[in-house]
């Protein structure tokens, strides 16, 4: 196995080596010494070129040609690379107008809402006020009641006070009737009796025109004595 492998780094090695033959071979051949002729005015010149002249020239070449290349696909992938992120911006710009776009439409409904909650605002305050002025006006309702009430109490004593003194007086009334029911009859008894006399005549009719009189006054007193109507106060 070891041997194996041995052999197989020499065969290597040996292809290489005949690589590097063969190239040093054709570099010795293109790099041979050159006579170049210039010819200027007729004057002819010979210029010779050795081979540590060339090489370095060579090399240079193939630097330079290697660099050249090396650019040029850098340039071209960079150019890829910068049209990608110049269609990534484009579509940045566009999304960011249409964000602003957005924002500007946001902005004027929030103005519109604004606008809508200060008439809201305006429209609350209007209705605290009118509520303030109700409750002012409800307040003033209640002591005006409170008023009413108390004088309709007053009145509904005054009432029951009339009413005592109208039962008195139609008690009076009935005895007053009694009376002169029985002055009549003793004045028709006293007609039939006896002749009538002058002054006891006189003095019987003053009696009966003052019961009459004393009876219509207490009828006077009656119709005005009218109980009032009840009337329920709001709560």
């Amino acid at each position: 196995m070891w041997l194996h492998l041995g052999r197989g780094k020499f065969k290597a090695m040996n292809w290489l080596l005949s690589i590097f033959k063969s190239v040093g071979r054709y570099l010795a051949a293109a790099t041979e010494t050159r006579d170049v002729v210039i010819r200027h005015r007729g004057a002819v010149k010979h210029l010779t070129i050795s081979r540590w002249v060339q090489i370095p020239v060579f090399v240079a070449l193939v630097g330079f040609l290697g660099w050249f290349a090396h650019v040029s696909v850098i340039y071209h992938g960079y150019d890829a690379i910068i049209k990608a992120k110049n269609e990534d911006l484009a579509r940045a710009i566009s999304h960011n107008r249409s964000l602003t776009g957005k924002v500007s439409d946001m902005q004027s409904d929030i103005t519109d809402v604004a606008g809508t909650l200060k008439k809201s605002h305006h429209n609350l305050v209007n209705l605290i006020t009118q509520n303030d002025n109700f409750n002012a006006a409800l307040k003033k309702l209640k002591a005006e009641l409170k008023v009413s009430e108390r004088k309709r109490g007053e009145q509904l004593r005054r009432q029951a006070a009339l009413n005592a003194q109208l039962r008195g007086s139609r008690s009076s009334s009935r005895k007053l009737k009694n009376i002169q029911l029985v002055l009549v009859g003793k004045l028709m008894k006293l007609s039939q009796s006896s002749p009538p006399h002058s002054s006891i005549e006189g003095l019987l009719s003053a009696l009966v025109i003052g019961c009459k009189n004393a009876l219509t006054a207490l009828s006077s007193v009656s119709s005005l004595c009218v109980e009032p109507k009840r009337t329920h106060s709001p709560r």
